[in-house]
């Protein structure tokens, strides 16, 4: 029983970046094969297969400004918030991954059950992820997008 336990917790450790929770960069091309994979056979036995996938990359912008300016305590806050509102941006069978230290990666499966507009799904996550903020030194309000 410890043993399983134990096994769960370092397959989460190498599989999720420490800080945010998402999946991580070496998670990505397995990943991305294994929808390759599906995409190939058209998700025969599955009743909504995968039948294309949008990618979306997020950069934070200007964020080693808002690291130099209010620390990294500071903008680790803002990575965790900005993650925080892109899985709840997007569908429970999305992905997301952090592919560098400000650099995110959405993966999207897309099928036949997905009834709104491809362009309909990139402005609900834009939508969401606008304009944020996280609190400073001094109770001081950092915002970033």
């Amino acid at each position: 029983m410890i043993t399983i336990n134990l096994s769960f917790l370092l397959i989460q450790r190498l599989e999720k970046d420490a800080l945010t929770g998402v999946l991580n960069r070496a998670t990505l091309a397995p990943e991305l094969a294994r929808i390759k994979e599906e995409l190939n056979h058209k998700g025969e036995n599955k009743k909504y297969p995968v039948q294309s996938v949008m990618l979306i990359f997020l950069d934070l912008k200007e964020f080693k400004k808002l690291n130099d300016m209010h620390g990294h305590a500071v903008g680790d806050k803002a990575l965790v918030k900005f993650t925080t509102a892109l899985k709840m941006a997007i569908k429970r069978n999305d992905m997301v991954f952090r592919v560098g230290g400000d650099e995110f990666l959405a993966v999207l499966p897309i099928n036949n059950k997905t009834t709104v507009a491809l362009g309909n799904i990139f402005n609900r996550i834009k939508d969401k992820l606008g304009n944020m903020s996280v609190m400073g030194a001094f109770n001081q309000e950092v915002l970033f997008n």
